[in-house]
């Protein structure tokens, strides 16, 4: 469906009411003020309430759609107002004019009135390129981190969203009552992203460059929780009568070194998921900064981002517990958030491993992190390859963490975490080497006293298997 292109402006409107026609610079009016700030407070405030609201996704579909309804429905609302105010400030017109807009009779195929309707997938369309362009961008980041998402580009998710017939937005505002298989799928945390870019939008007068899209909020909000963290550190030391201490300079060097805010992020929640955490000396930090960074991290550095949902998805992959990768981090090459890849190759095997300690893990995958954790501690070298259990080879045993370290005497000390796509309920883990030393006679017996199986009873559950095969 193409879009109308009318310039004329009706002189019973006043010129300022929009600013100037297409391709000149906005003025700044009162009532144009007025209505993007009604947008954006209108954003604001269903952000807000999702945010503080909404619980995550439930096993009942129908909870999950009433759950989302409240803001599904008004940020299809609100990117529809907001893409039509910018489509008519382009034509120099008012909204109202807009949907009044009339085709001429005889263009088959054509819509009568091409605005009158609910349809983001077609409005988004008829946007200017440079706000079309700035969209699509923003979408393309936000997507990199919620990865869930399937439509690629913002194109084809407000199509998605509007279905073939373009009444998705009727559908979902009805959907209390619809039959579920009418409902398009939607995210209200894609709608909420767009709706808030195209508010920008309007605030920067299209200016791209001006955005504060997923990357720069999250940014803000975590480096903001760093900064009131020091503050509160300094002002607690000066009220004990201790000396200033400079966090700005020593936090400012070390975020540089890496990589900035987020990454620096991502890989002290990585550390502390494995039960590692800042350490003045190993890291090379002072002792007051290192204390910092650990309640920083502690609280998970979301007190002060916009978009809470979208920091939670963030802390999770960059814990890489289960998942595409060991972590995320940003790509200031690509401006996007990408994985970073498990470090231990694929190793599978047919059989349990000989001589291995087998673990009942009944409260979801809790015991294996505290074991994970101890190996950490005892000063072990780990590598994982610890993906989703549906991407887990099938009918083999996967090798999804390898512990290593030199002991005296005897050694390399290797310990290995095995698990099974198929076997829900517990993992092995298996010791070699350095049986002599005082490491590995430690690392086993901890081992054998903890596993529920052998508490008790031995060192071994696993017998030696005539046809074992260690590796396929």
């Amino acid at each position: 469906m193409s879009c109308g292109t009318g310039t004329s402006v009706d002189a019973r409107v006043p010129f300022h009411y929009f600013g100037a026609p297409r391709n000149e610079k906005t003025r700044v009016t009162p009532q144009y003020s007025e209505t993007v700030h009604r947008l954006r407070i209108a954003h604001e405030h269903t952000r807000e309430a999702y945010e503080q609201t909404f619980r995550g996704h439930d096993l009942h579909p129908g909870t999950d759609i009433a759950s989302a309804w409240p803001f599904i429905t008004a940020a299809y609302s609100g990117i529809e107002q907001t893409f039509k105010f910018q489509i008519a400030k382009a034509q120099g017109k008012t909204v109202e004019e807009l949907v009044a807009t009339r085709r001429p009779k005889g263009e088959k195929g054509e819509a009568r009135f091409p605005y009158r309707h609910h349809n983001l997938g077609t409005l988004f369309r008829c946007l200017d390129d440079p706000i079309r362009a700035a969209l699509t961008e923003q979408y393309r980041r936000f997507r990199t981190l919620h990865a869930h998402i399937v439509p690629v580009t913002a194109a084809e998710f407000l199509d998605a969203v509007s279905a073939e017939d373009g009444r998705g937005y009727e559908r979902w505002r009805y959907s209390l009552t619809a039959p579920e298989a009418k409902i398009p799928t939607n995210s209200a945390e894609a709608l909420l992203s767009i709706w808030d870019t195209a508010v920008q939008l309007c605030e920067t007068d299209g200016e791209a460059c001006q955005i504060r899209g997923v990357y720069e909020q999250l940014t803000e909000g975590f480096e903001r929780s760093l900064e009131e963290i020091m503050e509160s550190f300094n002002v607690a030391r000066i009220g004990r009568g201790v000396t200033y201490h400079d966090f700005r300079s020593e936090a400012t060097e070390w975020l540089r070194a890496h990589g900035g805010v987020l990454n620096a992020c991502s890989e002290l929640v990585h550390r502390m998921h494995r039960g590692l955490m800042p350490d003045a000396d190993a890291d090379g930090l002072s002792l007051p900064f290192a204390e910092c960074l650990t309640r920083w991290v502690q609280g998970g550095g979301t007190g002060a981002v916009k978009a809470p949902s979208d920091a939670r998805v963030f802390l999770a992959r960059a814990a890489g517990d289960r998942g595409p990768g060991r972590g995320v981090r940003w790509n200031g090459e690509t401006n996007g958030f990408e994985d970073l890849p498990w470090e231990l190759c694929e190793t599978t095997a047919d059989l349990p491993p000989e001589g291995a300690f087998r673990f009942e893990d009944k409260r979801g995958g809790s015991h294996r992190l505290q074991r994970m954790k101890w190996t950490l501690q005892q000063g072990f070298r780990v590598t994982e390859n610890y993906p989703a259990r549906e991407d887990m080879p099938v009918d083999k045993w996967l090798c999804t963490l390898c512990g290593e370290k030199t002991v005296e005497p005897g050694g390399k000390l290797t310990v290995r975490f095995w698990e099974r796509r198929e076997d829900r309920k517990g993992f092995y883990v298996e010791v070699e080497g350095a049986e002599d030393s005082k490491d590995g006679r430690l690392t086993r017996e901890v081992l054998r006293l903890e596993s529920e199986s052998t508490r008790g009873r031995g060192a071994y559950i696993v017998e030696p298997h005539p046809d074992s095969k260690r590796f396929g």
